[in-house]
């Protein structure tokens, strides 16, 4: 179910990098088949190397990135998660890591402000996994209303003990009779080749079930705003 929530994202996440390495490579044939390097000359000779330097360059740097964000993936979805000292910060660049150029390449502006700085005792890849899916849907929200200036606001602080991440998009909210039902299992707004309808039902199980917490959901006067609310193990309990 996971893997099926975030296959769409693995996609955006390749897209860019693989048809850069395709232009690189229509671009060294274009020139080859043009001859647009006069072998003849030394100053061609010169050219050309420094070309070929360049675009290899270009796509070893492509194909490192690609490889990257499979180590990403495949550390993410391991099964075997487990408590873990970490913090907001943490979870925050974890997540940023995997979907951060998917917000790139479509121009939507991330704003973080977080004053948490406390390590927690918690499941920190489970609630990266949250926060993903939730700054997913808010990315493909704006894409979907062809938002101008599309813009999502993550705002993370402490408060009595509690740890609060609040995600807030500008997407233009979401109906009422689609909110009550906004965390039911199966239930979803994209087509089916984006999404399962497991992805907020799963948000909220993670929360409230593993991390002692609520997920909760509300209209803005821009979009909808999701609240993450959670507390960490004690070490005997986590132990």
């Amino acid at each position: 179910a996971q893997m099926g929530e975030m296959i769409s994202m693995i996609a955006h996440q390749w897209r860019q990098p693989l048809g850069s390495i395709a232009t690189v490579l229509m671009s060294i044939k274009l020139k080859s088949t043009l001859n647009k390097f006069d072998f003849s000359t030394e100053e061609g000779k010169m050219q050309h190397k420094a070309f070929l330097e360049t675009s290899v360059d270009k796509m070893d740097g492509y194909v490192r990135y690609l490889t990257t964000t499979i180590d990403d993936f495949r550390n993410f979805f391991k099964p075997e998660q487990e408590c873990e000292l970490t913090t907001v910060n943490d979870m925050v660049q974890n997540t940023l890591s995997i979907i951060g150029k998917s917000l790139e390449i479509h121009s939507i502006q991330l704003h973080v402000n977080n004053t948490s700085q406390t390590p927690v005792l918690t499941y920190g890849k489970k609630i990266t996994q949250v926060l993903m899916n939730i700054i997913k849907n808010a990315h493909d929200a704006i894409l979907e209303h062809k938002i101008e200036n599309g813009t999502i606001w993550l705002n993370a602080y402490e408060n009595e003990g509690s740890f609060i991440v609040e995600i807030e998009d500008n997407a233009g909210g979401i109906k009422p009779d689609i909110m009550v039902k906004i965390f039911d299992p199966y239930f979803s707004t994209k087509n089916e080749k984006n999404g399962t309808g497991l992805g907020l039902y799963m948000s909220k199980m993670i929360i409230e079930q593993h991390c002692h917490g609520t997920l909760s959901v509300e209209n803005t006067t821009v979009g909808v705003k999701f609240t993450i609310t959670f507390k960490g193990e004690s070490p005997r309990a986590a132990s």
